[in-house]
This record gives C-alpha cells, sequence and structure tokens, in this order.
C-alpha cells in the first residue's frame, strides 16, 4: 500500500487476499482431519452439526474464545454473528447480524474476551470494536461500540483486570513504510501508543500492484497478548515478534524452513501460488500463547500434490526462535487455557473444537 491511497483503492487487493485465505482456511481442514494425531484421551468436546440445531450450526468460524467463567465464545463469520456456549456445551445465546449499526458487521476479523469476561469484536471495514457482555438471565447484550482509526487483522486484550487495554494489529491511513502496526487503545478507544515497524521484505518488485499486494499481505497477521506483552505474526512471511506494551522489541524469530507464498503479476493480475522449486507453500493461520515466552503458531500448507493442504501445529520458543516439529492435529488452535486447546475446523462442517494438550504440545508446556 501507498500513502495516500484510499480505503476503497485497496478493496480490490485486500479482497482477493481474503478470498483466498478463507478459501485456504476452509479446505484446509479436511485434509488435516485425515492426518490427525489420533488419542482417545485428546477430545473432549465438539460444538457444531451439519444439520438439525440451528444453534449449532455456524457458517464459518474465523475465531474462537473462552472467559475467565469457561464459557466458549465463538465468531462465525460468514453469518456475522457470536455465539455463547457453556463449558459443557450448553447454547447459551446468540447476537450480531449484517449491516451497519450498533451489534451488527459488515466484516467481522476477530474477537477477544477481556478481564471483566466483555466480548471484544472487531469489525474491519467499519472500523469498529463492538463490545458484548453476558447476562445469566437475559443472555447476550450489545454494550456499546468503539470507533478507531485502524484498519485491522486481529485483536486481542492485554493487561489485567485492574489495566485492561485494547490492542489491534493494522496501519491507520496514510500508509507509509513508517506506519505502525500494533496500536494500544484504553477500553473507550483512546490510543495510548502505537508501535511496530511494518515488514517490507520482497517489495523491492517493479509492479506497483505486485508492491502494494506483498506489502499488504506482508503485514497481516494474527495477535496474542498477555498481561505485559504482545506477540504478532505475519501471516505469509513467517515472522513473529514480541512488544512489550510500551513498544520495546523482546524477541524476534523467523519460522525455520517457511516457504512463503509465492506473487506472480499477469497482465496486470496478480495472483498467489508457490514456488516450484519448493513445491510447498505456507501461511500463519493463528497464534495461542502456551506459555510464558512460548506460543502455538498453525500453520497451513499447500503442496503441489494437495493443493487444499493441511493446517498443521507448531510451538515456538520466542526468546530462542526455536521451533517444533510441526504436526497435524486437526483444528485450528487459537487458545491454550489450563491444559485445554481451543479451536476450529471448518470442514467437513464447521465446529468448535475442545480437547486435551497433545502430549508433545504438554512435555513442551511443562519444561522450565
Amino acid at each position: 500500500m501507498t500513502a495516500g491511497r484510499s480505503c476503497s483503492d485497496r478493496w480490490p487487493v485486500l479482497a482477493a487476499w481474503l478470498l483466498s485465505a478463507i478459501t485456504w482456511s476452509c479446505v484446509g481442514d479436511a485434509a488435516a482431519q485425515e492426518n490427525a494425531v489420533v488419542r482417545e484421551d485428546l477430545p473432549l468436546m465438539e460444538i457444531g452439526v451439519i444439520q438439525g440445531d440451528r444453534s449449532r450450526m455456524f457458517g464459518r468460524i474465523d475465531d474462537v474464545d473462552v472467559d475467565s467463567k469457561g464459557n466458549i465464545v465463538v465468531l462465525d463469520g460468514q453469518n456475522y454473528s457470536v455465539s455463547w456456549f457453556s463449558p459443557d456445551g450448553r447454547y447459551l445465546g446468540i447476537a450480531g447480524r449484517q449491516g451497519e449499526g450498533p451489534a451488527e458487521f459488515q466484516g467481522p476479523e476477530g474477537l477477544a474476551v477481556g478481564p471483566d469476561n466483555l466480548v471484544y469484536v472487531l469489525d474491519a471495514p467499519m472500523r469498529t470494536v463492538h463490545v458484548f457482555g453476558l447476562s445469566s438471565s437475559d443472555g447476550p447484550r450489545h454494550v456499546r461500540t468503539i470507533s478507531v482509526d485502524v484498519f485491522a487483522s486481529d485483536i486481542c486484550i492485554a493487561g489485567d483486570e485492574f489495566d485492561s487495554r485494547i490492542v489491534l494489529l493494522g496501519q491507520a491511513p496514510p500508509v507509509t513504510r513508517t506506519t505502525p502496526l500494533v496500536h494500544v487503545l484504553s477500553l473507550d478507544g483512546d490510543e495510548l501508543s502505537s508501535f511496530g515497524l511494518p515488514l517490507d521484505k520482497g517489495t523491492d518488485v517493479a509492479s506497483p500492484v505486485l508492491r502494494r499486494t506483498i506489502a499488504h499481505g506482508n503485514n497481516r497477521g494474527d495477535l496474542s497478548c498477555t498481561t505485559d506483552r504482545v506477540t504478532i505474526t505475519s501471516g505469509q512471511l513467517g515472522i513473529v515478534r514480541t512488544y512489550s506494551l510500551t513498544g520495546e522489541l523482546v524477541w524476534t524469530t523467523e519460522i525455520e524452513d517457511f516457504a512463503p507464498v509465492r506473487w506472480v503479476v499477469d497482465n496486470n493480475r496478480v495472483s498467489m501460488g508457490m514456488d516450484p522449486k519448493l513445491g510447498r507453500t505456507n501461511s500463519v493461520s493463528a497464534i495461542a500463547t502456551m506459555a510464558p515466552g512460548s506460543v502455538v503458531l498453525t500453520i497451513h500448507e499447500a503442496s503441489a500434490t494437495n493443493w487444499s493442504g493441511q493446517h498443521l501445529l507448531m510451538a515456538t520458543d520466542l526468546e530462542t526462535g526455536e521451533t517444533s516439529s510441526s504436526r497435524a492435529e486437526g483444528l485450528v488452535a487459537t487458545r491454550i487455557v489450563d491444559g485445554r486447546l481451543y479451536g476450529y475446523a471448518n470442514t467437513p462442517y464447521p465446529r468448535v473444537i475442545v480437547r486435551g494438550l497433545p502430549g508433545w504440545l504438554l512435555a513442551l508446556a511443562r519444561r522450565p
């Protein structure tokens, strides 16, 4: 993206990237299911049906989080809605619909549960964050709408119950090569700080269209927050960076043997593909904090023999840069709490998955 370009100018490139990312996310789970490590002690619960109970039918799950009571919150991007389920899978209610008013979405990108158990949902096209609460008597309710200046790709809540902050990953126009990526806001939407230089790797190409596409893709990704740290990913470069809440770069690592998307321009049309020499391509689909200093990344991998691809889980030590071997576990991992892994799969039908940590991840989590 270049300085001074309007949102409408960027929409064609954004739409192409989002469409391809969504397609990969949806079709990639089938192969992951086939290759998943099957252990009878792992599955705890699945929420989702192909037909029947409409409260358990999803269009396309884009995010899953859990509150301090164990309630599971699900973002359905296709149906523009947020659903709540109890720790044992009982339906608690739903909020949201397509539109431009309170509690309405044009393009929900992610959600995050705060220490107060309020749910913050990012609507990227409208540059808003909708806040919802869950009442034991009345179900979900819309609390407020926060306007933000950032065109963001993900949201998380940092800090603790005494000092919580909204963190957004994205850029505020006009976008330049130094426009910050990370924006820390108060719960009322006031910007407290911004930091994190964009990545311009691979943007030294002749085509302006390709240059904007690569720059945009480089700097879209996912967030994970703790009380005092923010970790961000570059979805297409496999670079992971951790910052303090005041903006100091703490750790940075590049996933070993990561195969980035190969971009091609043909008659001013940009397409995505893979390096024929490698015969595969990767992207980061999600990030979840596992323990202080370590995260679990969900890596999507497509190959010349399997274009639909599969999702793989990989643990990364942010301090040393060491990564575990990747393994197919049949889900996109979005949250790890009390030894449980929360995530989702979208094929053969959309469903939430809650399971115990696989043995190989549990061993890593327990390491000093």
